[in-house]
C-alpha cells in the first residue's frame, strides 16, 4: 500500500509483472482482484502487463499463451490489452526498454497526461501506522534481549546446561519442519521434498556446536485444519513424538513458515494441535520461523507486530522465537544461536525438561501394535481374496479393449497423481497451481 506514496504525487504507471509461461487457474484471478484492492480504484487504467522471460521468444508463442488461459485474457482486458515482453537475461538490449517507455508514455497520453492520484491524508495515516508498528517491534526486540541477558547470567553463574539436548519438532505441513531438522543437524536426516510429507515420527542424533543433539521430527497437520480434521493416526504420531526422547524433550520447536499469513485458521490449527500435549508444553516451546528470506529488509519483530495471531503465538511461548533462512544451510552461527536460546530457556525453567507420562507411552505403543496387527490382517485378507478371484476367473477373464475411467474426489486428494500412476506416464499436471479440466487417453 505504501509503494504508491513513495512517488508523490502519484505513479504514472503500474507494471504488473508476470513470468512468461506461468499457469493461470481461477485462483490467480481471485488473488489479483484481492491484492489490487490495496491500490486506488483507477489502478488498472494505469497498468501495463509486463511479461518477463529468460530466453528469446516470438509473438506467436505469446499469443498462444494468451489464447490458452481465459484468466490471462481477462487480466489483459482489464488493463486495456496493454502488454510488453522484457527479456531480463539480455540487459544489453536497450531497445526493449525504450519500447516500454514509449508504451508507458502512450498510456499516460491516453489518460490525459495525468497520473494515478493518491490521497495524501491516507498516505500520512499509513506512515504513522507503520511508524507505530516499528516502535512496537523495537520495544519487543529490547524486551527479548533483556530477557536473554538475565537467563544467560544464570548460566554464567554456574547453572550448566545439559551436554545432551533433546528436541522435538512440531508444526504444519509445508512449514519446512523436516528441512529445519536437517539444518540443525547439518545432515539429511529427514526426508524434505516438496511432494513428500512426514508420515511417522523419525529420530536422529549428531554432535553440533560441541553439543550432543537428539532431534525428533513429527507428522505435520494441514495449516488450516482443526484438530477434528486431522486423522487419528497422525494425532497419535504427533503425540508419540514426545515419547521418543525419554524422559522428555528439553525443547519443543514449533515450526511456522513466514511465507504465509498467520491468520485465524492457522492460529486455530496451532492452538488445537498443541492441545494434544499438556498445557506445560508452552513453557518448553520456542517458535522457529522458517523461510526468513521472505522478510526481505524487515525484522521478524515488525512481522510479528503486523499480525495479531503472531503476537498471540510468541506470547504463548514467553517471547521465545528464532528465524531460520531455509535457503542458507551454511550459516552455522544461526544454529548456534538457536541452541543458546534453548539453553537459556532450560535455565529459566523450574523443571529441566517437558515431563511425559511413561505409562501413557506404553498405552500408546500397545494401541499402535493393535492397529498394525489389524492392518496386517486386512492386507492378508485382501491378498487372499485377490488370489481366489484370479483362480476362479483363470482362462475366462476377458479384458475390456476400450476402458474409460473418470477420476473424482476433493482437491489435493491425489487424483492427478493417481491418473499418472494408472497410465504409467506424467500426463496430468500435479502442481497445485494448474487445476484445469483436461482429459487424455
Amino acid at each position: 500500500m505504501n509503494s504508491v506514496y513513495l512517488c508523490a504525487p502519484g505513479p504514472h504507471a503500474f507494471l504488473l509483472v508476470i513470468p512468461f509461461g506461468l499457469t493461470f487457474p481461477q485462483i490467480f484471478k481471485l488473488s489479483l482482484k484481492e491484492h489490487l484492492k490495496l491500490f486506488p480504484e483507477e489502478v488498472l487504467n494505469h497498468t501495463i502487463v509486463l511479461f518477463t522471460i529468460n530466453t528469446p521468444y516470438n509473438g506467436q508463442t505469446l499469443q498462444y499463451e494468451i489464447n490458452e488461459w481465459p484468466v490471462l485474457r481477462w487480466i489483459l482486458e482489464q488493463c486495456g490489452n496493454r502488454k510488453h515482453v522484457l527479456n531480463i537475461s539480455n540487459r544489453q538490449d536497450s531497445t526493449q526498454v525504450v519500447t516500454l517507455f514509449k508504451k508507458i508514455e502512450a498510456m499516460v497520453a491516453g489518460n490525459g497526461g495525468g497520473h494515478c492520484s493518491v490521497d495524501s491524508a491516507t498516505g500520512k495515516a499509513l506512515r504513522e501506522e507503520m511508524q507505530a508498528m516499528n516502535e512496537r517491534a523495537s520495544k519487543r526486540s529490547d524486551k527479548v534481549q533483556t530477557q536473554r541477558r538475565k537467563l544467560r547470567a544464570l548460566i554464567e553463574d554456574g547453572k550448566t546446561p545439559p551436554a545432551h539436548l533433546r528436541l522435538v519438532m512440531v508444526g504444519a505441513q509445508g512449514s519446512a519442519k523436516s528441512s529445519t531438522g536437517n539444518i540443525i543437524l547439518g545432515k539429511n536426516a529427514f526426508t524434505s521434498h516438496h511432494r513428500s510429507t512426514t508420515k511417522f515420527c523419525e529420530k536422529s542424533h549428531r554432535m553440533v556446536a560441541e553439543r550432543t543433539l537428539t532431534v525428533v521430527d513429527s507428522p505435520g497437520w494441514l495449516y488450516n485444519h482443526t484438530l477434528q480434521d486431522t486423522c487419528q493416526t497422525d494425532k497419535l504420531e504427533i503425540q508419540n513424538s514426545m515419547y521418543l526422547c525419554p524422559p522428555g524433550p528439553h525443547a519443543v520447536l514449533l515450526v511456522v513458515s513466514l511465507a504465509s499469513a498467520f491468520n485465524k485458521s492457522y492460529q486455530r490449527a496451532v492452538q488445537e494441535h498443541m492441545s494434544l500435549f499438556t498445557d506445560d508444553v508452552w513453557r518448553y516451546t520456542i517458535v522457529v520461523f522458517t523461510r526468513g528470506e521472505w522478510l526481505g529488509g524487515k525484522t521478524v519483530e515488525e512481522r510479528i507486530e503486523s499480525e495479531k495471531g503472531l503476537q498471540w503465538l510468541v506470547e504463548m511461548c514467553w517471547n521465545r522465537y528464532h528465524v531460520l533462512n531455509t535457503k542458507n544451510h551454511s550459516d552455522k552461527t544461526n544454529i548456534t544461536e538457536l541452541l543458546e536460546k534453548i539453553e537459556e530457556m532450560w535455565a529459566g525453567n523450574k523443571d529441566p525438561h517437558y515431563e511425559v507420562d511413561l505409562s501413557h507411552a506404553e498405552q500408546m505403543e500397545t494401541r499402535k501394535e493393535a492397529e498394525n496387527k489389524m492392518a496386517t490382517r486386512i492386507t492378508q485378507t485382501t491378498q487372499r481374496t485377490t488370489r481366489i478371484l484370479q483362480a476362479l476367473f483363470k482362462g475366462e477373464w476377458q479384458p475390456v479393449p476400450d476402458l474409460r475411467v473418470v477420476l473424482i474426489g476433493r482437491k489435493e486428494s491425489g487424483k492427478s497423481m493417481a491418473g499418472n500412476t494408472i497410465l504409467f506416464e506424467e500426463l496430468f499436471d500435479t502442481s497445485w497451481m494448474k487445476k484445469v479440466s483436461k482429459y487424455t487417453a
